[in-house]
């Protein structure tokens, strides 16, 4: 990959992140949202796997942030295989447990969400135990927030009995444990060399393909 298109893809990462911390309510931000992330869409299936799921993950937030949870579905595919960059992966495959979760599919939502607990220790086992921690922590927080959040809209649609177990069931999850520290991204692109300053005329030194339904 060249320079120029790395440049590029940084550049319209910054792009992305402008645009969503600018996109408000209304339809016209929205769309001046998604229209903003397009230049991500060539790098979604980059040959480089890291760089591909980076800008699955912004793509995604993106849509999510614009109303549009079945188009970030489209793009995170549901992949329970290892990530080719940890902490970008682990994001990209939560944020499609919130996706879901804004279709109002809290099952599937909860079910992958629960089967990313059992896989990520196994992600981070090159990392060090505090960065272990972090990652199996975040897991456990999406899991609660969706109990929760399942737990209001079973209570708004009357469902008393069926809410009162999902906030069980988050209660149980969170137990009494402190919260852990959050895991930071240490970068925004997976994949993309970096570069250190140099004299002048110097040179500076798939997601898988296996898919998994989500349903137990």
């Amino acid at each position: 990959k060249t320079q120029v298109g790395l440049d590029q893809l940084v550049a319209g990462t910054q792009i992305a992140f402008l645009a969503l911390a600018d996109c408000g309510e209304s339809q016209e931000s929205r769309e001046r949202l998604i229209n903003r992330c397009a230049d991500l869409a060539i790098y979604v299936d980059d040959d480089d796997k890291m760089i591909a799921e980076s800008a699955r993950l912004w793509q995604a937030v993106a849509y999510r942030r614009a109303g549009k949870p079945d188009r970030a579905l489209q793009i995170l595919r549901p992949v329970l295989s290892p990530p080719a960059s940890p902490r970008i992966g682990l994001y990209a495959r939560l944020e499609r447990c919130h996706a879901l979760a804004d279709k109002g599919d809290f099952v599937s939502a909860i079910s992958l969400a629960s089967r990313l607990a059992v896989r990520v220790e196994s992600w981070f086992d090159t990392e060090n135990e505090a960065t272990q921690r972090a990652a199996v922590g975040l897991v456990k927080g999406v899991r609660v927030d969706l109990y929760r959040t399942w737990t209001k809209k079973l209570q708004s649609d009357g469902q008393a009995d069926r809410a009162k177990q999902a906030d069980g069931e988050a209660e149980k999850l969170a137990g009494d444990a402190k919260p852990a520290a959050m895991l930071v991204l240490t970068e925004s692109v997976a994949g993309v060399p970096t570069l250190v300053s140099a004299e002048p005329g110097s040179q500076p030194d798939e997601f898988d393909s296996e898919e998994e339904s989500e349903t137990p």
